[in-house]
């Protein structure tokens, strides 16, 4: 978020009659520190339409509502484009599907479901996943329990009959565990994490062909 304001200010600055530098900056960073603590501290998710809602209605910026759409798919535009699928996962996707297994998605995100659907659909995996539980709809973030538990409901399975891949030991690993599922950490990631999952693989190829010796 924050490396985005630069370019904002420059875009729309003239544009929106955005305030001063300095006074959008200050306003902009406290609603900053105030996502950043309901979504680190209270696992809580603070949604990018609704951040932009709060900053654009203090700064009293004309035509909020038609702003925040656009500040939202400018910033997912940019998410878009430094965002990768990383080697092998799409290939270990297919294989599964073609099992009939049935796949879900946990993510944590600020983007509304209308703009990161679209960015999942671009990078070839939309079509993989049964169920998409986004942080930014139902208002709680890896690691909470809620999160898994709304997954586990719309694929009609049981804990235990789930695994969960990810790479993060406190969202992905804790997060699984504490709900019953078996956590797959997966430490292609450009966290570099050390491991602490149930079942540790070094990459989706590496799971890939895992997999297809058990299947």
């Amino acid at each position: 978020m924050e490396k985005n304001k630069a370019s904002l200010i420059h875009r729309w600055g003239a544009a929106w009659s955005l305030p001063a530098e300095d006074r959008f900056m200050t306003v902009f960073h406290k609603h900053l520190t105030a996502s950043r603590q309901q979504m680190t501290e209270q696992l809580q998710e603070a949604p990018l339409d609704q951040f932009f809602a709060h900053l654009f209605a203090e700064l009293e910026v004309p035509d909020a509502p038609e702003r925040v759409e656009q500040a939202v798919a400018y910033v997912s535009g940019l998410l878009h484009e430094t965002t990768v699928v990383l080697p092998g996962a799409v290939e270990f996707l297919s294989f599964l599907k073609t099992r009939g297994i049935k796949l879900g998605l946990i993510s944590n995100t600020q983007m509304p479901a209308r703009f990161r659907n679209p960015t999942i659909k671009k990078q070839g995996l939309l079509s993989y996943f049964d169920v998409i539980v986004l942080s930014s709809e139902v208002s709680w973030r890896k690691p909470r329990a809620e999160i898994f538990l709304e997954a586990l409901r719309q694929l009609q399975v049981e804990p235990g009959e789930c695994l969960h891949f990810g790479d993060n030991i406190r969202a992905d690993v804790e997060g699984a565990k504490q709900v019953g599922i078996l956590a797959v950490q997966v430490l292609a990631s450009r966290h570099a994490p050390p491991p602490e999952g149930e079942l540790i693989l070094r990459d989706w190829r590496t799971a890939l062909a895992f997999f297809q010796r058990l299947m």
